[in-house]
């Protein structure tokens, strides 16, 4: 699937395409950063479904 960068986002979608990620081209600091960085955007949405259904 070819992504046209002119077209909108079908934000409707259920699934996505999705392809293989080779770690191995990020380097050490790189990970511990990326891990972070979704660890914080996990709590955030945790965060944010909490606070609708108060």
């Amino acid at each position: 699937m070819k992504l046209n960068t002119t077209e909108a986002p079908n934000l409707n979608q259920n699934s996505y395409p999705i392809r293989e990620l080779d770690l191995k081209r990020f380097s050490l600091n790189q990970m511990e950063y990326l891990q972070l960085y979704w660890l914080v955007v996990r709590a955030l949405r945790l965060c944010d479904q909490r606070s609708v259904q108060l």
